[in-house]
C-alpha cells in the first residue's frame, strides 16, 4: 500500500488545486488568477521545501505555513533535532491532521535535498512554441505570426542570488515593438539571513494583508481561504507571461525579530482600453481604463498601448507577538497620461493621486483563528474583510467571513474572494463547513450571500445574490478516487435597452453538477472519467453538459503520455463550462466549452536526460462543421 500512497496524494492534490482554479474562472471569467494559482502549486509540487534545513524566514515565506506554525517547527527542531518523518508535525500545536494529509507532498526531510531547502530549482530554462490553426480568415487582420512563443529562464547564483527573465509573444502579435521584444520582464533577487531578509529589483508581486489595498489573487475562493495558511506579508519575484497586476521597481523585506518591514516602489507604463471611452466627459482617472487582456494584435488593441502610467510606493509594518500578528500599511499612487497618451488623446489632465492605508490582524488561540483587514476612508470609500477559521475537532472545522466594500472603494491592485479585482460596492457573508464523518469520506459545504447596494456593471439598480456549493469526496490514499460537487448560483442583471429610465432586474440562476472518478491501479497508470452538467432550473432545454475521458500512461519514469477526449453540448453561454486541459509545464489552459462538438488532445513528455525534458501536445477541436488544430512544443532544461 505504501508504494502507491505517494501517487494517490499527488493525483488528489492536483485535482484539488485545479478545482480551485476552475472556480476562479466560474466566478470571474478571467483566466489570469487561475493560471497564476496553478503555477504556484506546480512549483510547490516539483520542488518541495526541506523543513529540516529551511530557516524561519524561508518557512514563513514558502506559502505553506503561518508564522505561528513556522515558529513551532523551529522550536521543535531546537529541542528534539531533525525530523525523521513529516508526520511528526502532527504533534505540534497549530497543525491539523487534514493539513498534513493535503500538504505533505510539498515538504520533505530528505537529506539529499538539503542544499536547496526552498522550493526552487537551481536553474531552469523553458522554451515554448505553439500554433492555433483556427480562424484562418481572421488571422489576416493580425499583423504578426500565428505562432505563440515564450522563453523563461531562472537561475540561482551561489546561495543568495536568483535571477529570472521571461519573454512572450501571443498569437497574432509582432515579435518586436519599437525595437524591443513584445513582452519581457525579469528580476534580480537577493535573500539574506539577518536583518535584510529579501532585496528585489525588477518585476515582483505583493500580497499584503488580505488584499484590500495591495495584493492580487489572494482571497478569491472559499476553498483557498480555508485550505491555505493566512500570510499577512508576501513579496515574490515575478518572471512570467502575465502582463498585468505586477509591479516594476524595487522592494525589500527587513526582519527585526518581532517587527518586520516591507518597502516597495514601482513605476510602469500601462495600456489603455479605448473602446469604452466616449469623446465627451472622459474620466481623468486613467487607472480605471487599464486594458487587462495584454493582447496587442488588432489596430484597436495597439492604439491604446502604453498611453498612461502608474507609479506607486508603500510600506508595511508587521508586528509578530506569538500567536498575534498585527500589521499596518500605507500606499500612495499616482496615475496619468504620458507624452504619448497626451499627444494621441489630446487630453492634458493633471496626474491623479491616491492614498490608501489599512490595518490587518491575525490571532490564533487553541483551535480558533481570527483574521481581518480594514481600510479606512469616508462612508463611501472604506472596506472591511474579516473572518474566523475554527476547528471543533480533527473531523469538523469551518469558516465564517464577512466583507463590506463601499461604492466608491478603489484600488488597482486590490482583490477579494467575492469581487475579484474590483473591490467596491458589495457586502456579503460566507459560511463554510468541512467535515469528515468517517474514515475516507470528506464533505464540504459553503454558503455565500452578497448584495450590491448601488448600481454596478450590467445592473442599474441595487441587487443581490447567493452561491451554495457542496463537495463530497473520498480520502486521498485510495486507488479509486471519486468526487461529487454541486454549485448553485443566483445573480441579477438589467436587460439592455436604448430607452431611458430604470430597467427591471432579471434574476439568473445556474446549477452546476460535477462527478469525477480517478482510478490508479498502478503508479504508472491513471484513468479519469468526468461528467459536468450546467443548466438553469426550470429550463431543461438549455441544459449543457460535457463528458470527459482521460488516460495517462507513464513508461519507465521517462516517457509519459496523456490522451483526453471531451464531448460537449452547451446550448447557451450562461451555462458555459470551464475545464482545465492537460498542458505543458507551466503552460495552463482552461478551455471554455460552449456549442456542440468534441475535442481530443494528446500530451507526450519525454525525459531525454536528467537535465532535458521534451514535451509536445496536439489537439483537434471539432465544433459542428468547423475544425481547429493546435500544436505546442516545449523544451525544459535544468541549468
Amino acid at each position: 500500500m505504501l508504494i502507491y500512497s505517494g501517487s494517490y496524494l499527488v493525483a488528489q492534490q492536483n485535482e484539488k488545486w485545479l478545482d480551485v482554479a476552475e472556480e476562479l474562472l466560474i466566478r470571474e471569467s478571467d483566466s489570469r488568477h487561475a493560471e497564476e494559482h496553478c503555477e504556484e502549486q506546480q512549483i510547490l509540487l516539483s520542488y518541495p521545501i526541506n523543513i529540516n534545513h529551511a530557516s524561519l524566514a524561508q518557512l514563513e515565506s514558502c506559502g505553506l505555513f503561518t508564522p505561528y506554525q513556522a515558529q513551532q517547527i523551529i522550536l521543535y527542531r531546537e529541542e528534539y533535532g531533525k525530523l525523521l518523518s513529516l508526520y511528526e508535525l502532527a504533534s505540534l500545536p497549530g497543525f491539523r491532521r487534514v493539513f498534513l494529509e493535503e500538504q505533505v507532498i510539498y515538504m520533505t526531510v530528505d537529506e539529499s535535498k538539503a542544499d536547496f531547502p526552498m522550493r526552487q530549482t537551481p536553474g531552469m530554462l523553458l522554451l515554448y512554441a505553439g500554433m492555433n490553426f483556427q480562424d484562418a480568415e481572421d488571422q489576416a487582420i493580425y499583423p504578426g505570426s500565428p505562432w505563440k512563443t515564450s522563453l523563461r529562464i531562472k537561475k540561482a547564483i551561489g546561495g543568495r542570488f536568483t535571477v529570472g527573465m521571461a519573454y512572450e509573444k501571443d498569437q497574432g502579435e509582432k515579435v518586436y515593438w519599437e525595437q524591443g521584444p513584445e513582452h519581457i520582464c525579469g528580476y534580480l533577487e537577493w535573500r539574506g539571513r539577518r536583518r535584510v531578509e529579501q532585496l528585489m529589483l525588477g518585476s515582483f508581486r505583493i500580497n499584503n494583508g488580505l488584499g484590500l489595498i495591495q495584493g492580487s489573487g489572494l482571497m478569491h475562493s472559499p476553498q483557498g481561504i480555508f485550505a491555505g495558511p493566512l500570510l499577512l506579508s508576501t513579496l515574490k519575484p515575478y518572471a512570467g507571461v502575465a502582463e498585468s497586476l505586477i509591479h516594476r521597481g524595487a522592494a525589500c523585506k527587513l526582519n527585526f525579530g518581532h517587527i518586520k518591514l516591507v518597502l516597495w516602489s514601482s513605476f510602469q507604463n500601462i495600456d489603455l482600453s479605448l473602446g469604452g471611452l466616449s469623446p465627451e466627459g472622459r474620466s481623468n482617472d486613467w487607472a480605471d481604463q487599464i486594458r487587462e487582456s495584454g493582447y496587442h494584435r488588432t489596430s484597436t488593441e495597439q492604439s491604446g498601448r502604453k498611453l498612461g502610467y502608474i507609479g506607486s510606493a508603500g510600506i508595511q509594518v508587521l508586528v509578530c507577538l506569538g500567536s498575534l500578528n498585527l500589521g499596518i500599511q500605507y500606499s500612495p499612487e499616482i496615475n496619468g497620461l504620458n507624452r504619448r497618451g497626451r499627444d494621441s488623446l489630446q487630453y492634458f489632465y493633471d496626474p491623479v493621486f491616491y492614498h490608501a492605508s489599512s490595518v490587518q490582524w491575525l490571532w490564533r488561540h487553541n483551535k480558533v483563528e481570527l483574521y481581518g483587514e480594514f481600510a479606512p476612508g469616508s462612508e463611501k470609500t472604506s472596506a472591511l474583510l474579516a473572518g474566523s477559521r475554527f476547528q471543533i475537532n480533527d473531523f469538523l472545522s469551518g469558516l465564517v467571513q464577512v466583507h463590506r466594500y463601499e461604492a466608491l472603494r478603489r484600488k488597482t491592485f486590490s482583490s477579494a474572494y467575492a469581487s475579484g479585482t474590483h473591490v467596491k460596492n458589495e457586502r456579503g457573508v460566507l459560511l463554510l463547513i468541512h467535515a469528515e464523518p468517517f474514515r475516507g469520506f470528506r464533505t464540504e459545504a459553503a454558503l455565500e450571500f452578497f448584495s450590491h447596494p448601488a448600481p454596478r456593471s450590467l445592473v442599474n439598480v441595487p441587487s443581490s445574490g447567493f452561491r451554495f456549493s457542496l463537495n463530497v469526496q473520498n480520502g486521498s490514499r485510495e486507488k479509486l478516487l471519486w468526487r461529487l460537487r454541486m454549485v448553485n448560483t443566483s445573480r441579477q442583471h438589467s436587460k439592455a435597452s436604448d430607452h431611458p429610465g430604470i430597467r427591471p432586474l432579471i434574476s439568473i440562476q445556474n446549477l452546476r453538477m460535477d462527478g469525477r472518478i480517478i482510478y490508479m491501479p498502478l503508479p504508472l497508470f491513471t484513468w479519469q472519467s468526468r461528467l459536468d452538467i450546467s443548466f438553469i432550473p426550470g429550463k431543461v432545454e438549455g441544459l449543457g453538459h460535457t463528458a470527459l475521458q482521460q488516460l495517462t500512461i507513464r513508461i519507465k519514469e521517462r516517457l509519459k503520455c496523456t490522451t483526453r477526449l471531451v464531448l460537449y453540448n452547451v446550448p447557451t453561454w450562461n451555462n458555459r463550462i470551464y475545464l482545465h486541459e492537460p498542458g505543458l509545464y507551466q503552460q495552463f489552459k482552461f478551455p471554455v466549452y460552449s456549442g456542440t462538438g468534441s475535442k481530443i488532445s494528446v500530451l507526450t513528455s519525454l525525459k531525454a536526460t536528467k537535465r532535458i525534458n521534451l514535451e509536445a501536445r496536439a489537439s483537434l477541436d471539432r465544433e459542428r462543421e468547423n475544425k481547429r488544430w493546435e500544436v505546442e512544443m516545449q523544451l525544459r532544461l535544468k541549468l
